[in-house]
């Protein structure tokens, strides 16, 4: 869907950046001559390139909500699916338990179901599980530590300076803005 429209020598860059008689795809290089040789008035051809800027970024913005949707529903799927996987892992070890909530651990370990379409069986697994992590000796504690520069505390110390330091300084930068 397009929110403006765009003329017709600025809609070719579109197609994926792609050079409208070959196909193939531009490099930047190749991007910026096809972008220069367009001929039009400047603020036409200014005013045409940030339409087509706004509509990639409006298109941009519907496919990340599409995505966000779908990764939504796929999840959504993954939940029913191990609710499912967990319940008919209940009946089966409900059947390998006996009335004092004893597992028989080898009639289980024994249990195969196979059809055409499925093939369902138990392996002996053995996993950690850490009863209170404070008590856990520090040689099986890994500690991540992660650095980061605070740019905004560096740029309020160098405004209260009144001289210049040799590991940062403060840039002015212009930024374009789009509305």
């Amino acid at each position: 869907m397009n929110l403006y429209e765009i003329d017709k020598q600025l809609r070719i860059l579109e197609e994926y950046q792609c050079n409208p008689e070959t196909g193939e795809v531009l490099t930047e290089q190749e991007f910026y001559e096809l972008y220069d040789g367009i001929e039009m008035a400047l603020n036409e051809k200014i005013e045409n390139t940030m339409l087509l800027s706004k509509n990639q970024r409006s298109d941009s913005k519907a496919i990340k909500d599409e995505i966000k949707k779908l990764e939504e529903r796929a999840k959504a799927k993954d939940n029913l699916a191990d609710r499912l996987d967990n319940r008919v892992d209940y009946y089966i070890k409900h059947n390998y338990t006996n009335e004092d909530g004893v597992l028989d651990e080898v009639g289980l370990n024994d249990y195969k179901m196979e059809t055409p379409r499925l093939k369902l069986s138990y392996r002996k697994s053995t996993s950690v599980n850490i009863l209170d992590q404070t008590k856990v000796p520090k040689q099986f504690i890994k500690v991540e530590k992660k650095e980061s520069v605070m740019k905004a505390e560096i740029k309020k110390y160098l405004q209260g300076l009144t001289k210049k330091v040799k590991w940062a300084e403060i840039a002015t930068n212009y930024n374009m803005q789009v509305k």
